[in-house]
C-alpha cells in the first residue's frame, strides 16, 4: 500500500506507485481489453464537467522547437 497524502485527514491510499497519465488512454474505458487495469494505483483521467463539451476546434496540436504544445479545451463526455 502506498500513501501519497499522509497529511490529509483520510489519505489516499493506493495499491500500487504506478499511475497511468491523462492524455495517454482517455478514461481509461478503451483500453480495459488491453491493459490489466489493476495493474495501477490510479486513472489521471482527462478533465470532466457537469455537462459535456466538444472542446477547441482543429487543429489542436501545434509543434515548437521544444515539442508540442496541445490544446483539447476540456473536451469530455461530462458526468
Amino acid at each position: 500500500m502506498i500513501e501519497l497524502a499522509p497529511r490529509h485527514k483520510t489519505g489516499l491510499n493506493l495499491s500500487s506507485p504506478v499511475l497511468i497519465a491523462s492524455g495517454f488512454c482517455g478514461y481509461g474505458q478503451s483500453y480495459q481489453r488491453l491493459i490489466d487495469m489493476t495493474v495501477f494505483g490510479a486513472v489521471v483521467t482527462q478533465p470532466v464537467t457537469l455537462r459535456p463539451e466538444r472542446g477547441t476546434p482543429q487543429p489542436r496540436v501545434c509543434e515548437t522547437t521544444a515539442g508540442f504544445v496541445l490544446n483539447t479545451g476540456l473536451q469530455n463526455p461530462g458526468v
